[in-house]
């Protein structure tokens, strides 16, 4: 967070040496999520996810060394609580977007359908 008070007081202390150049100045400042990590798949296998293929998320941890396209396991606990049908997850930043088409909580765990 110290990074981004400077950008905005550096930002304010130019606009105050020039106040008469008439411009408005606007702050976009890139904020981070959580740091989300998927689980091992099982076996040596790579899976291959493309464009509406289904798959689905999961926070349980039974599935956090042994991920298939059928389960693929992330381990920020509180992801089906932030998440709504029509919500996208990134992975790899940005590289794949999953879209949320259903969640589905059970007990202490979620899954959470993808395409």
């Amino acid at each position: 967070h110290e990074y981004h008070a400077s950008v905005i007081a550096n930002t304010r202390e130019s606009v105050k040496a020039e106040p008469d150049a008439g411009r408005v100045v606007g702050i976009a400042l890139d904020t981070k999520g959580p740091e989300i990590r998927t689980g091992l798949l099982e076996g040596d296998d790579d899976i291959t996810i493309t464009q509406d293929d289904i798959v689905t998320v999961t926070t349980d941890p039974a599935f956090k060394e042994k991920c298939t396209i059928d389960n693929l396991y992330m381990d920020y606990e509180n992801l089906p609580k932030v998440l709504s049908v029509g919500s996208r997850i990134y992975v790899d930043d940005g590289l794949l977007s999953l879209t949320v088409l259903e969640i589905n909580s059970e007990g202490e765990y979620a899954t959470i359908k993808t395409r």
